[in-house]
């Protein structure tokens, strides 16, 4: 651990520090770590927290050089997720200003068309039974001056007969 420590700049300053403190199972209450961390020195307490002390300094230090060094990239960070979020909105609404733009076309062209084409045979029907109603009038007065002889003949039979047939020959 300690290798690694003095190859990376970030931390250099922490090389000082014995290998004991970067153990994961790092325990002052384990006999053999205290040991380890004591080591030689004297039986006086005081040289003892003063060079515990000095390590939490040195640890303390680099921690507020660190965080100060990567607080202005969180803030960069947090500053460009910010301007991703108003990008994203403003597309969002975009988006739904160009699908009831869609919706409103879709209406206008499709729904529109739609109905032009039955207009249309509406129009064709209309004019087709215009049409047969106009031959069938035209039939009916063609053939009124034979009905009325036939009726002035006393020829009632014949003359509904006569008008049943120019009216029947006439039906589609």
């Amino acid at each position: 651990m300690q290798k690694e420590i003095e190859d990376d700049d970030d931390f250099a300053e922490l090389a000082g520090i014995p290998d004991v403190f970067y153990t994961e199972s790092f325990d002052l209450s384990n006999p053999t770590t205290f040991q380890a961390v004591v080591g030689n020195l004297p039986p006086s307490g005081i040289v003892l927290v003063e060079k515990l002390s000095h390590y939490l300094d040195l640890v303390e230090e680099k921690l507020s050089a660190i965080i100060s060094k990567r607080s202005a990239l969180i803030l960069q960070a947090l500053t460009t997720l910010a301007s991703l979020q108003t990008e994203l909105t403003k597309t969002i609404e975009f988006i739904k200003k160009l699908r009831e733009l869609m919706i409103t076309a879709d209406r206008n062209l499709v729904t529109g068309s739609l109905k032009v084409a039955t207009l249309r045979t509406r129009h064709l029907n209309i004019r087709a039974l215009s049409r047969t109603v106009l031959k069938l009038i035209e039939d009916v007065r063609n053939a009124q001056p034979a009905i009325q002889l036939l009726l002035s003949t006393s020829d009632y039979i014949g003359s509904v007969f006569f008008r049943d047939g120019a009216t029947l020959s006439q039906s589609p």
